[in-house]
């Protein structure tokens, strides 16, 4: 939907008069040069009807058991169309190193039958998959050995500051003798899927690590090497190596090319990318890095993105993945997955059905994650559908919507889901720090772009751009309470989630109205504190009304969100938060009193 559709909608039959109050907002806004939807150029490329690769993924918060969630039911992956699976299991972390060391675990010992546990586990999960005709390609943290692995050989593992170090020969033979167990222990794996950077031990108590990367370049190529020996020529499975990091191999085409044109290519070696420049966050480009080199490449696609509600209220990314998102409109390069699966070097799409995050909102239902996922997977099946038309073939047969009036409805709380969620969580107007709303957190670094709004005297636009989108969230829960589906508790939950996002938007604009006032008051020494009072006041409105939605919806409704900051800590008890925009709000509360 085109911000010039978007006007012409607000005319339509489903735009309510109550409404018309915004016009001037949108008028001022219609001078922003984007639109809500890019069109691709036309194919004159032959797309490959089914790539290789159309897989899931599962990601459980670090620390947290598994969610609830049909995406674990192999049946539903190859209903869907998946081919395969990327359970979040650490395999390195099931196997005993016998044929290295036996006295690492030693046969009896607690951390054995730990291991042995989580092997047992992890066979579960691969007969079930296999059952299905889906092969598992586990998601691993890389390098992580056994704590007593590390003690022992430390002074021919680790750099002189503790690091494990994949240069040295020895390092190298423990990853040998690792690959070799996996896949001895494990034979029907389909392959292995690596990443390197992040390394969460949470759920490993007797194994230690961190980034093996720690000469540049010269690393990813000497541990490229050595796995693509040993997975894929020695034992001809899959490897996918994700480039995941910032300001490197993820996010900056030289040293992608740097590190991937020293290694030969194989069919069974793959990168796994982003299709967002560093993380799934609005307002960053495509990223560089696809589409380029010689490698082959699989996209990773997350559908429940933790910066924008996790499933608690709508947030339709189908067509901003596929397409490309309004704002990428005169960008140059790729826009999106469409355009990408023209290129010979694409290989399949991996979606995160769940996970992405840490902590909260917690949902009762994933309806939301089914629709991203479930148009990403089937146009994967065929890249020359169109957006569109998955997505309605999602509201027929998933949420049983059949006639002409309500797919309307269903379409236009998704797209304008994106479109609001944009002028809301992030800004055309101001660059914000990405990082300010993600899980459960509205966090007080959001002060740092406030504060460059009201040195710009941008404070006016800003707030009238979080204006329009109260303005949309207020038209998706319009059609969300007019929505009919023949499941009544479906019914009742879009319902709610579409409050629960609408009450969300507004807090965020008051909040953020709160902020520039008071930034404003701070720079001239002077506060209109009418003005914050009253805004203040709303906020609290807001937040009374936002506990009452969950308290009398608790199997519907999600958890609500905090006013403290995020802090990765939080998993373990006792953590404190980060200062959260909870904070902002009391200092400037003071000033009315």
């Amino acid at each position: 939907m085109r911000l010039e559709q978007w006007e012409t909608f607000k005319r339509g039959p489903f735009y309510g008069a109550g409404f018309m109050c915004f016009t001037g907002l949108f008028v001022l806004l219609a001078l922003i040069p984007t639109v809500l939807a890019v069109k691709p150029e036309s194919a004159t490329a032959t797309v490959s009807s089914s790539p290789p690769f159309i897989m899931d993924m599962v990601y459980p918060n670090p620390g947290e058991p598994a969610p609830k969630t049909e995406f674990l039911n192999p049946e539903l992956l190859k209903r869907w169309g998946f081919n395969g699976n990327v359970p979040r299991e650490f395999v390195q972390c099931a196997i005993t190193y016998d044929s290295l060391d036996k006295g690492i675990f030693p046969v009896g010992s607690e951390e054995r039958k730990w291991v042995e546990n989580n092997a047992r586990q992890t066979d579960q999960i691969i007969a079930a998959m296999k059952a299905q005709g889906l092969p598992c390609y586990p998601f691993t943290d890389f390098i992580v050995l056994p704590r007593v692995m590390i003690e022992k050989y430390k002074t021919e593992i680790c750099d002189p500051e503790g690091h494990i170090d994949i240069h040295r020969p020895k390092t190298q033979e423990i990853v040998r003798v690792m690959i070799d167990e996996i896949f001895r222990r494990f034979p029907d794996l389909g392959g292995i899927t690596l990443r390197h950077g992040e390394t969460y031990l949470h759920d490993t108590p007797y194994h230690a690590g961190g980034n093996p990367i720690l000469h540049g370049p010269d690393s990813h190529v000497e541990l490229l090497k050595l796995l693509r020996e040993e997975i894929c020529v020695k034992r001809n499975k899959v490897l996918f190596y994700r480039t995941w990091d910032f300001g490197n191999m993820h996010d900056k085409s030289e040293y992608y090319l740097s590190v991937t044109d020293q290694v030969e290519p194989h069919p069974k070696l793959f990168f796994s990318i982003k299709h967002q420049l560093g993380d799934f966050h609005r307002l960053s480009c495509f990223n560089p890095c696809l589409g380029i080199g010689k490698h082959r490449q699989i996209v990773e696609v997350c559908c429940q993105l933790d910066s924008y509600g996790k499933g608690a209220y709508p947030y339709y990314n189908g067509q901003g993945v596929l397409d490309g998102w309004e704002e990428y409109a005169g960008q140059a390069g790729m826009h999106g997955l469409r355009e990408l699966a023209k290129n010979p070097l694409y290989a399949g799409t991996w979606t995160w059905s769940r996970g992405g995050g840490w902590s909260g909102p917690f949902i009762t239902n994933e309806f939301w994650c089914e629709l991203n996922t479930y148009v990403c997977a089937r146009w994967a099946q065929n890249p020359e559908r169109t957006e569109e038309d998955a997505f309605n073939e999602f509201a027929h047969k998933i949420a049983g919507i059949k006639d002409a009036q309500n797919l309307s409805r269903f379409r236009k709380i998704a797209l304008l889901s994106a479109s609001g969620t944009l002028r809301s969580e992030n800004s055309l107007i101001q660059k914000l720090d990405v990082w300010w709303n993600r899980d459960q957190f509205f966090d007080a670094c959001l002060m740092s772009g406030l504060q460059q709004v009201v040195k710009d005297g941008k404070m006016d636009a800003f707030l009238a751009e979080k204006a329009t989108s109260t303005a949309m969230w207020q038209e998706i829960e319009k059609l969300g309470s007019e929505l009919q589906v023949p499941d009544p508790k479906l019914a009742k939950f879009i319902r709610i989630s579409c409050t629960y996002g609408r009450i969300k938007c507004e807090i965020i604009e008051q909040m953020c109205t709160v902020a520039l006032l008071g930034l404003t008051g701070d720079a001239e020494h002077s506060y209109d504190k009418a003005r914050i009072k009253a805004a203040l006041a709303t906020y609290d409105r807001l937040w009374e009304e936002w506990r009452a939605l969950r308290t009398a919806n608790p199997d519907d409704c999600a958890t609500l969100y905090e006013t403290g900051g995020f802090n990765c800590g939080l998993v373990n008890k006792g953590a404190k938060q980060n200062p959260g925009m909870g904070d902002i709000m009391a200092k400037y509360r003071a000033l009315t009193k």
